[in-house]
C-alpha cells in the first residue's frame, strides 16, 4: 500500500525521477498532572514528513514535515467539562544542499526549519530563514537571517515585550510574534589540543510596534578533558536597554560507551546598577510562570542506553532566583523517564515530572503513559 501511495505522489508532482521519501509518526500521549487540581490530558498526533533527493549522492534534497494534533483536558477535582483543542503546523520545509569549492563546502538550507544559537538558550525553535555555512579544514563561517511571523505561535512560544498585544487567537493555527532573527558565527572546530573555539553576533528586531529588540554576543569554548570527560563553557552578553549575562559550564562524562551524565550550571544576571535582567528569545521555562533570567540554576542529568532497546533518562536542578533584593531557593524540578523500544516502528515510554516551588501555587506533578508507531 506504501510502495502505491509513493508512486501515486511522485506521479501527482512529477517527480518520479528522484527517489521520493515518506513516512511518519503517530503517537499518543495520556497524563495525570496534579497540582492545586488534579487533571486528565490525553493528545493524539500525527507527524507526515516527505523527502525529494535532488542528487543521487544526497547532497541536495527537499525535505518537508507536517504535524496534527488533538488534545483532550479534563478537570477531575474539582470536575470540570472536557477542554477539546486541535493543533496544526508545519514544522519543516527546507531546500538543502551542499556543493564542494576549491577549499572546502558551501552548506545553503533555505525555508522553514528549527535554528538554534551558540546557547541553545536564547533562540532555539523554527523559523522561516536562509542558512549558509561555509567550511574547511580550519575554521567554519556561518550566518542565518529568517522571519518568525508565520509561525504557529501555539508550537512556538517567544518571550515578548509587556506592551505586546497578540491579534485575536484563530483556532488551530494563530500566527506568532513577528521577529527578523540575524546571526553570525565563526567556529575554529580544532584550535589546539582538540579544543573547538566559537563565537557568534545575533540580533532579534522587533516588528511588532513595541521596540524590544533584542542583541546579543556570545563565545563557546568546548572539548575534551580526558578521554571520557567533556566540557563545553559558554557565556552570553545580551544588550536591550542595559547589558545583561548568561553564562553556563557543563560537563559531560562517559562512565560506559552507552551511559553519560551531565553535571552543569547556568547563572542569568538580574537588575543591578547598570547590569540588567537577562532575557532570550524563545520561552524557556525553568518551571511554571519561571524564565531563565535573574537566576543561578545547578542541574545534574543521566542517560542510559541498555541492550539497545531501553533508554532511562533522569534529571534535576535546583533553582536559585534573584526577588529584586537578594539571591535565594525559588524551587526544584526534575523528571525521569524510561522509553521502551519494543520494535523497530514501535516505541512505549513512562515519565514522570514535578516541580516544588517556593510559591507553591507552582507546585506540579505529571505522569505521562507515552506510546508511537512509526510508518
Amino acid at each position: 500500500m506504501k510502495k502505491l501511495l509513493t508512486a501515486f505522489i511522485c506521479a501527482l508532482f512529477a517527480t518520479s525521477v528522484f527517489a521520493f521519501e515518506w513516512g511518519g509518526i503517530i503517537k499518543n500521549d495520556t497524563s495525570v498532572n496534579a497540582s492545586d487540581s488534579l487533571s486528565l490530558n490525553q493528545s493524539d498526533s500525527v507527524f507526515l514528513w516527505g523527502s525529494v533527493p535532488l542528487k543521487n549522492d544526497g547532497s541536495m534534497y527537499i525535505k518537508g514535515e507536517g504535524m496534527y494534533k488533538i488534545n483532550l483536558a479534563k478537570p477531575l477535582k474539582p470536575s470540570g467539562d472536557i477542554v477539546f483543542t486541535q493543533i496544526a503546523d508545519l514544522d519543516l520545509l527546507k531546500f538543502a544542499g551542499d556543493f564542494k569549492t576549491e577549499n572546502g563546502t558551501l552548506s545553503i538550507s533555505l525555508g522553514r526549519f528549527s535554528f538554534s544559537d551558540l546557547t541553545s538558550s536564547v533562540f532555539s525553535q523554527c523559523s522561516d530563514g536562509l542558512f549558509v555555512k561555509y567550511s574547511n579544514q580550519g575554521f567554519q563561517v556561518n550566518g542565518y537571517a529568517g522571519y518568525t511571523g508565520l509561525l504557529n505561535s501555539y508550537v512556538v512560544q517567544m518571550i515578548n515585550s509587556p506592551d505586546y498585544e497578540q491579534e485575536t487567537p484563530t483556532d488551530i493555527y494563530s500566527l506568532s510574534a513577528k521577529y527578523i532573527p540575524v546571526a553570525l558565527s565563526v567556529s575554529f572546530p580544532a584550535l589546539f589540543a582538540n579544543q573547538a573555539l566559537s563565537a557568534q553576533a545575533a540580533g532579534f528586531i522587533d516588528l511588532n510596534g513595541t521596540s524590544f529588540n533584542r542583541f546579543y554576543g556570545t563565545l563557546n569554548l568546548t572539548g575534551p578533558l580526558l578521554s571520557s570527560l567533556y566540557y563545553s563553557a559558554t557565556t552570553c552578553f545580551g544588550y536591550t536597554d542595559k547589558v545583561s549575562n548568561m553564562s553556563s559550564l557543563t560537563f559531560t562524562y562517559f562512565p560506559l560507551p552507552a551511559t553519560f551524565l551531565n553535571v552543569g550550571a547556568k547563572f542569568a544576571s538580574w537588575d543591578n546598577g547598570s547590569f540588567g535582567a537577562f532575557t532570550g528569545v524563545t520561552a524557556s521555562p525553568l518551571f511554571t510562570g519561571t524564565e531563565t533570567t535573574s537566576c543561578i540554576v545547578p542541574s545534574v542529568s543521566i542517560t542510559s542506553v541498555l541492550m539497545g532497546k531501553l533508554i532511562l533518562m533522569a534529571g534535576g536542578k535546583t533553582v536559585l532566583a534573584h526577588d529584586g533584593e537578594k539571591i535565594g531557593y525559588a524551587g526544584l524540578a526534575g523528571d525521569a523517564s524510561v522509553m521502551y523500544n519494543m520494535f523497530s516502528d514501535l516505541q512505549i515510554g513512562l515519565s514522570v515530572a514535578g516541580n516544588k516551588v517556593k510559591n507553591r501555587e507552582n507546585d506540579d506533578m505529571t505522569i505521562t503513559l507515552k506510546a508511537s508507531m512509526s510508518f
